[in-house]
């Protein structure tokens, strides 16, 4: 596993890496084509190093890690892509409900997948959309809705708005039900960032229901200083992702004042 700069987590942990969805957004595609330090090295194929692949080597990693943290889990890649094969998957989930210390975010463009496997409590399941109203978009948060009211006391759920580049005539579509968690993004290298119209209407239909905690990610901070200069941005863990130590420990300070 690897310490990570993403906001929303402590910990990154890659068993399984590459995609086929082929956004053209996609950081994971370029760090692994482009950067200077995947490509043939670390499991990664030299000729295709974003091809999906397995890393047997990598599923004890959370086990040696004895303080609990948030692990984003492939962070490279789409760990329930349609491609993936079921043993891939099975085997992770083994290793996070063998590390049941930790609090374990699955975040995937397929999440109807969720359903074909048991999942253990310390697992969250999120979906990845981009905000804009998209048959896409819209089958993957009702996917994600289903999950929550079929089986609300057991799955935790999330979705993940990014990139997130919607201009003063497009509603943001962010789900249904709204889920435990949103997390929203601008587009980062090259820049492209939201309307600050269409990112206040984004956080005013969370902030419509006290439940739905909202995580805006440091991209979207030029915007949001335009929205409401000097105020804080909103960075809200759920409690159940909250731990008394790590990035989600602000939280915790915060629900003690």
């Amino acid at each position: 596993m690897n310490r990570t700069k993403i906001e929303w987590c402590d910990w990154t942990w890659n068993p399984i890496t590459g995609c086929l969805h082929g956004c053209p957004y996609c950081y994971a595609r370029k760090a692994a084509e482009d950067g200077p330090y995947l490509r043939g090295r670390a499991g990664y194929d030299a000729v295709q190093p974003f091809a999906p692949a397995f890393h047997p080597l990598r599923l004890e990693q959370p086990l040696r890690v004895k303080r609990p943290g948030l692990v984003f889990v492939v962070s490279m890649g789409d760990a329930l892509g349609e491609w993936v094969p079921r043993e891939w998957i099975s085997r992770v989930i083994d290793t996070c409900r063998a590390a049941d210390w930790h609090r374990f975010l699955w975040l995937t463009k397929n999440p109807e997948r969720y359903a074909d496997f048991t999942w253990p409590e310390n697992c969250w399941l999120g979906t990845s959309v981009t905000g804009e109203d998209t048959p896409e978009n819209r089958a993957r948060l009702e996917a994600i809705s289903d999950i929550e009211v079929l089986a609300p006391a057991q799955f935790r759920v999330f979705v993940s708005v990014e990139p997130f580049t919607l201009g003063d005539g497009q509603a943001p579509a962010l789900g249904f039900g709204f889920p435990a968690w949103v997390i929203i993004g601008a587009q980062t290298k090259p820049s492209v960032m939201p309307s600050e119209l269409a990112l206040s209407r984004a956080v005013a239909m969370t902030r419509e229901l006290e439940i739905v905690s909202l995580f805006l990610k440091d991209s979207l901070r030029p915007v949001w200083e335009r929205i409401a200069p000097g105020q804080p941005m909103p960075r809200q863990w759920p409690a159940g992702l909250r731990l008394e130590h790590g990035k989600s420990s602000e939280a915790m300070i915060t629900a003690h004042h």
